[in-house]
């Protein structure tokens, strides 16, 4: 039995779901810059994708994003609230429109790349700071157990980013785990968050942002 040690993934409000777009990156960047802003309203994940795909020359949605675009996007021109500009689940090319000019105050913040340094990762998540994860996944993410992520040394060929905002442990095992934050949608795990074992983030990390 996991015991949570730290858990901020309530102020952030319920799980989003990305739907059949490849916009976790800008999901999970997006909760990041919500809680170093200390906001309890989403922020707008379209605004975000749309200066980040435009900093990547011949994007189309097939590339997805990757964590220089997003980082230059998050620090300007930041994002507005999803009131300002709601995401459109069924639009793959979305980002290569203009979004209207009167969104609203834009909210931006400073993440630092981090790598592959879990032990940075670690010790973020103990100073309570989000932490996004570009990660590589094996099949148990599709159907996390009690809300828990078993730990695999294979993984497929996807890429998928989610945000870190917990600590836990297993006493019984001896094991530390890290809460993640998806953008699968609420069914999704326990609420759309699980425990991933904290092993999984010395072979399948590829890069964090930290806030």
């Amino acid at each position: 039995m996991i015991e949570s040690l730290i858990d901020f993934s309530a102020v952030l409000g319920p799980a989003r779901d990305q739907d059949m777009r490849g916009m976790c990156l800008a999901f999970a960047s997006s909760d990041l810059n919500q809680r170093i802003n200390g906001l309890s309203d989403y922020l707008s994940v379209e605004y975000l994708a749309h200066h980040a795909a435009k900093a990547m020359p011949g994007w189309t949605p097939v590339h997805g994003l990757n964590f220089e675009v997003v980082v230059k996007a998050l620090a300007t021109p930041g994002q507005p609230l999803e009131s300002g500009y709601p995401y459109v689940p069924s639009k793959d090319d979305q980002p290569l429109a203009a979004p209207p000019s009167n969104v609203g105050k834009l909210y931006m913040c400073t993440a630092n790349q981090n790598g592959k340094v879990e032990s940075t990762v670690l010790a973020a998540l103990q100073a309570k700071k989000p932490v996004c994860l570009g990660m590589a996944i094996n099949d148990e993410w599709f159907t996390p157990q009690h809300g828990v992520i078993k730990y695999l040394t294979t993984y497929t060929n996807d890429r998928h980013a989610v945000l870190a905002v917990g600590l836990g442990i297993d006493h019984s095992a001896g094991e530390r785990f890290i809460l993640v934050r998806n953008s699968w949608g609420p069914n999704w795990g326990n609420r759309g968050h699980a425990w991933l074992p904290e092993r999984y983030l010395k072979t399948h990390l590829l890069q964090s942002l930290i806030g």
